[in-house]
């Protein structure tokens, strides 16, 4: 629960040059890390796509040119770290594994009626992915995606026999309420 999470440092090339200039796969890790459990801890650009590879090019001066920024991306960051700090179950609930599938896999946080789903794909083709939830949800309830910038989109499955099934689209990837 205390760990310290982070995607980038001084030390290794920014996580936009790790992940081959992938915004979307940036936007995806950023959200990993900010639905696990621990701190997340974002270095100084990386919430705006700056580049870098090896020491010392990773410690590139940050660019205050806003015209350079990566305006959607820091959108997406900034939303995800919302949901954090406004979602007690993001930083203090139970982290459960609740299905996976080839490059795809779902988790749980929290219990009871604030858990939330995190579903996400890292691969580069669609999947469907059957999420287990607790056996005291009953047919009737649904998950349903957050609006979050970069997301899938809006998902809604139902929940019936305590699992639902979601189809996830390459190199994306939704947090959930169950409703």
């Amino acid at each position: 629960a205390v760990q310290l999470n982070l995607l980038g440092s001084h030390d290794a090339p920014r996580v936009r040059t790790v992940l081959g200039n992938d915004l979307g796969r940036v936007r995806l890790a950023t959200m990993i890390q900010a639905t696990l459990p621990g701190a997340p801890c974002i270095y100084y650009g990386d919430e705006i796509g700056l580049e870098g590879g090896t020491d010392p090019d990773c410690r590139r001066a940050f660019p205050w040119d806003e015209g350079r920024w990566d305006h959607d991306l820091r959108a997406a960051v900034r939303a995800f770290l919302r949901l954090r700090a406004t979602e007690p179950s993001l930083r203090d609930g139970p982290l459960r594994v609740a299905g996976a599938e080839g490059s795809a896999v779902a988790y749980v946080r929290g219990s009871g009626p604030s858990r939330l789903v995190v579903a996400v794909n890292a691969g580069d083709t669609a999947t469907r992915l059957e999420i287990q939830l607790d056996d005291d949800l009953s047919t009737g309830r649904d998950i349903v995606s957050i609006e979050l910038p970069g997301s899938e989109g809006r998902l809604r499955a139902p929940v019936a026999g305590g699992r639902a099934t979601i189809e996830l689209a390459a190199v994306s990837g939704a947090v959930m309420r169950v409703t």
